[in-house]
């Protein structure tokens, strides 16, 4: 991942965990691997990908 852009509600929860995996250099396939609470912007993070 080089880097995320983001527009619209409750960015700020998401663009988080994208930062998060280039600072750990996660992999696509890490983060499809993720779990998340639901319902919250974050669980939809594998439909972005």
């Amino acid at each position: 991942i080089l880097g995320a852009h983001l527009i619209g509600p409750h960015c700020e929860e998401t663009i988080n965990l994208f930062a998060m995996a280039i600072k750990t250099k996660m992999t696509i396939s890490d983060l499809r691997t993720m779990v998340f609470s639901y319902p919250t912007m974050a669980s939809d993070l594998t439909y972005m990908l």
